[in-house]
């Protein structure tokens, strides 16, 4: 029975992923280039920022898929380090919003009743060969698979507490805690989605099968284990996209110290206020410790704000890099069309600089060669220098750029097409230009 019961919860986890996959895909499709606009745009000061970031996480239902499109648009400088931090700081505001649709109506409403015409609907919809339409469609089996993956949860514990009750292997030691927050930041850093981490405790939780401040020690280890997403999502970025994932390693860790120092007098205010407002709920309960845990780690941060900012700036200081190795794109760029375009215009930006460098010794070699006609060792050894630089540097710095826009086809938008045929025209141009010369 035990083991039945665990397949049903193993089995509710991989489904819910699932369909926090549809939902990120369906909102980027849906949008229609919308949410990168308001990235763009919008977030150019604090308030708007954290505003935005918030609202964001809030509708997405993912942090995580906000942080990946943070480090995209940071690659390709569509937005500066301080915005991308704003934004950030409300992403982990927005967070808390799982834990309160789940607690305050997954929990208490048979949702599964409704997850699979939900289900029904997105695929009629995800066959469209309308764009939104499609998204809207992913949108809905995401929200499906989402309800269907909490229900199968929600079965399995109970299940499980007819043949083991696991609360009585749980305690409120400190040890046992120990135990909970490292189960918590291990289970996060394995499905790589604090929101699924969340869900599970939260039903774990609710069917008694964990007690009360256990389930706080899994939310506090949570927090550490969820910065794994955007520091593997940072490995391939540039120096903005690692200091953003620094910056959230740092803002985690607030969280997590200010969690585990003042434990017990949150834990005593919650439930001053709970016996006050009339909540009985430990789930409900739990979602007010991670709002307030989520908030504390915001509010102590923004007064050091400014100055994080010019520390991080000193941070990963690139090296000199090969003409040959492409800086404004890379995997994260495919997460955003608009990043695409923008690493593709920086892109151009070093290829033309490198051709008009390589122009200039060029027209140095044949000065020379003018000037000093007997020294034709030199003249082989320059034209033969100009030859590897061509072959080595420029030439295959022309080609990533092309394979990497074959690569990146599936993600560009529409109504980017235009704009980024107009910039490989001009990669083409200065790649003729560039043979033009080189046989001068």
């Amino acid at each position: 029975m035990s083991y039945e019961s665990a397949k049903e919860i193993i089995a509710g986890i991989a489904i819910f992923l699932v369909g926090m996959f549809f939902m990120e895909d369906g909102f980027k499709l849906f949008s229609g280039g919308f949410l990168e606009k308001i990235l763009e745009k919008f977030t150019n000061s604090i308030s708007k920022g954290i505003l935005n970031g918030f609202l964001i996480s809030s509708i997405v239902q993912s942090s995580s898929f906000t942080s990946v499109i943070l480090i995209s648009f940071l690659t390709a400088s569509l937005i500066t380090l301080e915005s991308a931090i704003y934004v950030l700081l409300g992403s982990s505001l927005g967070s808390s919003t799982t834990a309160w649709l789940i607690a305050l109506f997954g929990l208490k409403i048979k949702i599964s009743h409704y997850a699979m015409p939900i289900i029904a609907f997105g695929i009629f919809f995800r066959f469209s060969k309308n764009l939104k339409h499609k998204g809207f469609g992913n949108i809905l089996l995401g929200l499906g698979f989402i309800f269907l993956g909490i229900s199968y949860m929600v079965n399995g514990f109970d299940e499980l507490k007819q043949s083991i009750n696991l609360a009585v292997y749980s305690n409120e030691s400190f040890f046992n805690m120990i135990l909970f927050f490292i189960l918590g930041a291990i289970m996060t850093f394995v499905v790589q989605s604090s929101s699924a981490s969340t869900t599970l405790t939260l039903v774990a939780l609710a069917s008694g099968q964990i007690l009360y401040l256990n389930a706080i020690a899994i939310i506090i280890g949570g927090k550490i284990g969820s910065t794994t997403t955007t520091i593997l999502g940072s490995l391939n970025s540039n120096s903005n996209g690692k200091r953003l994932a620094f910056f959230q390693f740092i803002l985690n860790l607030i969280a997590t110290v200010f969690g585990i120092i003042f434990l017990y007098p949150i834990v005593d205010l919650i439930d001053f206020l709970s016996l006050k407002l009339g909540i009985f709920s430990d789930a409900i309960k739990l979602t007010i410790f991670i709002t307030i845990f989520n908030l504390s780690a915001v509010v102590f941060i923004i007064p050091f704000l400014n100055k994080i900012v010019l520390r991080l700036k000193t941070m990963f200081i690139p090296k000199m890099r090969l003409w040959s190795k492409l800086e404004f794109l890379d995997a994260n760029s495919l997460e955003s069309s608009k990043s695409i375009l923008k690493g593709h215009k920086k892109e151009n930006e070093i290829l033309y600089y490198k051709f008009i460098k390589a122009t200039k010794n060029q027209f140095l070699i044949v000065e020379n060669t003018i000037s000093n006609k007997k020294n034709s060792d030199k003249k082989l050894l320059r034209n033969i220098e100009i030859d590897k630089v061509y072959k080595n540097k420029l030439k295959t710095l022309h080609d990533e750029i092309f394979e990497f826009l074959a690569l990146a086809n599936n993600h560009i938008e529409k109504y980017d097409l235009k704009y980024i045929d107009k910039e490989k025209s001009i990669t083409k141009d200065i790649y003729k230009l560039l043979k033009l010369v080189k046989n001068f």
